[in-house]
């Protein structure tokens, strides 16, 4: 074996091992003493989104988001492909930094059964309200927009704190 060979097999082993480490303490529940379910992960880009499963409501609430740049949350339908459809609701301006719990109004009731996208989008324009046609969706750094995929359950936990 060549140590080109070698090196490659040792950062290999390293990269999927701090991979499933990082897959470990993002799963990882503990109990806080409050006696409540704490999910810890890791930030891996400036702009990021944690939502969980929500209960049916005209609300849904993501546990965490941080944004480089002020921003919106959009929550969207999913398309059959997967895709995200139609403009729900967004969230106020939320300025670059750490926000927790951020309520987004929905334009209609999310049914138990139904899968929803949030998705961090820039404000574009610049003047402090969403407009699906402007305000572009966030971008990460390993290409396509920030989102995450999000059930509708009636079993769906109240919260969950998140630190990362």
């Amino acid at each position: 074996m060549t140590m080109q060979n070698w090196f490659g097999w040792v950062f290999g082993i390293a990269l999927v091992g701090a991979a499933a480490y990082g897959l470990y303490v993002w799963q990882g529940n503990a109990l806080t003493p409050e006696g409540g379910a704490t999910t810890m992960g890791m930030l891996a880009e400036p702009n990021a989104i944690v939502v969980f499963e929500q209960r049916p409501s005209d609300t849904v609430t993501m546990s965490q988001v941080y944004f480089e740049n002020k921003g919106f949350v959009v929550v969207h339908d999913r398309n059959a492909d997967g895709s995200a459809g139609v403009v729900l609701g967004s969230s106020a301006l939320l300025t670059a930094g750490e926000h927790d719990r951020v309520a987004v109004e929905l334009s209609r009731e999310a049914k138990h059964g139904e899968t929803l996208i949030a998705m961090l989008h820039l404000d574009t324009d610049g003047d402090a309200w969403f407009d699906a046609a402007v305000d572009e969706p966030v971008q990460s750094i390993l290409g396509g927009p920030i989102m995450g995929t999000f059930e509708i359950s009636v079993s769906a936990n109240e919260s969950i704190d998140v630190m990362i």
